[in-house]
C-alpha cells in the first residue's frame, strides 16, 4: 500500500478528503487503492492533525450512530482529542515512536457493534521522512455476539450522574460494583450525553497489557 518513489502525476485524482496543502506529501501513495480499501483508514501529520481520510472512514461512522463524530473530527481537527486515558498516553507514545523509528504500530483492539462481536486489527504506518502517519482499521473477526444483554437503567448511573464505558468492548461498568461490566445494547448503539469512557479491566489486561493500572 506505501511505497517510496517519485511522484506520479499520472493517477487518476482520488475521492479521498484530503487537506490540500498536505496533499502533496503524499502523492507518492496508492491513494486510489486507500480510497477503495474497505478498511478504515485515515492518515494524520506528525502532530497528529487529521489531514485525510477515505470513503470508509465516514461510512463506518454513518454506519454506527457517529454523525457527532464526523462533526467534531473534521480534516484540521487532532486525533488526540478522540482518544482517552489511559488509551491516550499509549498511542500517543507509540505513534510517536512509530514515527522516530521508521517503524509501523499494530494494535488488536475491540469495537462491537450492538449485536456483532467485531475485532479490528490497526497499523500506523510512517510516511517518508516522519512526516506522518497512515492508520490503518482492519476488520479481522466478527460473530455474533454471546455476551449476557442487560436493558439500560439507573443502576448504571452513579452518585455524579454518569455512566462509564469501556472505550475499547464498549461495555458499561455497573457502580455497584466497579469490576463488573455488562453488556447493554442500547447504549452501544446511542450513547447518552452523561456517558464517561474507561477501560474495563479485562479489556486492560488482554489488550494493553503494557499499561500501569
Amino acid at each position: 500500500m506505501i511505497a517510496d518513489g517519485d511522484v506520479d502525476n499520472s493517477k487518476a485524482p482520488s475521492r479521498m478528503k484530503i487537506d490540500p496543502e498536505f496533499e502533496k506529501d503524499i502523492l507518492y501513495l496508492d491513494l486510489t487503492t486507500i480510497e477503495e480499501s474497505e478498511d478504515v483508514i485515515y492518515i494524520v501529520d506528525s502532530a497528529f492533525t487529521l489531514k485525510a481520510y477515505n470513503n470508509m472512514w465516514e461510512n463506518f461512522a454513518l454506519d454506527n450512530n457517529g454523525e457527532e463524530i464526523l462533526r467534531r473530527y473534521p480534516l484540521g481537527s487532532n486525533i488526540q482529542d478522540a482518544f482517552r486515558e489511559p488509551i491516550k498516553s499509549y498511542l500517543i507514545q507509540a505513534y510517536t515512536a512509530a514515527l522516530q523509528d521508521n517503524t509501523p504500530f499494530e494494535q488488536t483492539y475491540e469495537c462491537s457493534s450492538p449485536l456483532e462481536y467485531r475485532l479490528y486489527r490497526q497499523t500506523a504506518y510512517p510516511l517518508v521522512r516522519s512526516r506522518g502517519l497512515v492508520i490503518s482499521n482492519h476488520l479481522v473477526r466478527k460473530s455474533q455476539l454471546r455476551e449476557e444483554i442487560v436493558a439500560f437503567s439507573k443502576q448504571f448511573i452513579d452518585n455524579r450522574g454518569i455512566i462509564t464505558q469501556c472505550q475499547n468492548c464498549r461495555k458499561i461498568r455497573d457502580p455497584q460494583n466497579e469490576q463488573r461490566w455488562l453488556w447493554v445494547p442500547s447504549l452501544v448503539k446511542n450513547t447518552l450525553a452523561n456517558t464517561s469512557h474507561g477501560i474495563c479491566p479485562q479489556c486492560l489486561d488482554h489488550y494493553f497489557p503494557d499499561i500501569d493500572d
